[in-house]
């Protein structure tokens, strides 16, 4: 079976559809999240999507390997052991397996995501 190619389109326009509260909340921000384009091809294989959240702030919530592309919004991600990091429409960042730390969403984030499933 040949591996299928996954593609996300116009993914500053997906429809955001069932916004929940963020799973891990760090203090009374409540943002909201969601998810468009959320599809795994294959067993085992990487899943893919465009997610987004409203501004607050939580705790990162993907134990495996993630790789990002940030559409549009702002955010400071600080990772537990290590020194803030300002993140904005452009921008693209790899989080190793088991990355844990701190999302500060200050403008509305979206972004495309892969995550290795191991």
């Amino acid at each position: 079976m040949t591996t299928p190619i996954v593609t996300i389109k116009q993914a500053s326009h997906s429809a955001i559809v069932d916004l929940k509260p963020a799973a891990l909340l760090v203090n009374d921000s409540l943002p909201l999240q969601g998810v468009a384009q959320d599809q795994t091809t294959y067993a085992g294989g990487p899943e893919i999507g465009v997610w987004e959240s409203t501004p607050g702030h939580f705790a990162r919530n993907v134990a495996a390997q993630e790789f990002c592309h940030i559409i549009a919004g702002e955010c400071t991600f600080t990772p537990t052991d290590g020194e803030a990091i300002h993140l904005s429409a452009g921008d693209a960042v790899f989080f190793p397996a088991a990355t844990q730390g701190i999302w500060h969403v200050t403008k509305t984030l979206r972004k495309t995501y892969v995550i290795f499933k191991a």
